[in-house]
């Protein structure tokens, strides 16, 4: 799955889970909104909007590619005139906070692998350290010589 399914996915299931007000219908495909029943009702459609891409410099001279993309989250909700504005304001709300709870989660765990990231690279370089140390006590040492080859190497 790429990256850009992965997000929307994430954020479709993210979306799906909020309890209140519970989303009823929570999709990726547009739906005919006259073909709802009040019962479908809140639903909330989120669609892949536009992407843009971009080469960085960073510090020294390294480059990277910065993407951003653009999803809208397009939410439907259902009631008598006096109410409505109060059913979308807690739709949007609901949605929002739940995003915000998600990216907070993601930069939890994303701090989290960084710190195992690095731990990893700690252990690789001491790791190549030692077989560095190894390989190179290795070249000056003979597990062949005994003592009086030592003795005689010592001599001259």
């Amino acid at each position: 799955m790429s990256a850009r399914e992965n997000i929307a996915s994430n954020l479709l299931s993210t979306i799906s889970g909020i309890s209140s007000p519970s989303i009823k219908k929570a999709t990726r495909q547009p739906f005919d909104i006259d073909e709802l029943s009040d019962k479908q009702y809140p639903a909330v459609i989120v669609q892949t909007s536009e992407e843009t891409r971009e080469d960085a410099e960073i510090g020294s001279g390294a480059k990277t590619r910065i993407g951003t993309i653009d999803f809208v989250i397009l939410g439907f909700v259902k009631g008598a005139e006096s109410n409505i504005d109060t059913k979308r304001n807690q739709l949007i709300t609901a949605i929002e906070t739940e995003l915000e709870d998600s990216i907070e989660k993601l930069h939890d765990k994303e701090s989290m692998l960084c710190e195992e990231v690095k731990d990893l690279l700690a252990d690789l370089r001491d790791q190549e350290e030692d077989e560095k140390w190894e390989d190179d006590s290795g070249d000056d040492f003979d597990e062949d010589m005994d003592d009086e080859d030592i003795d005689d190497e010592e001599e001259n």
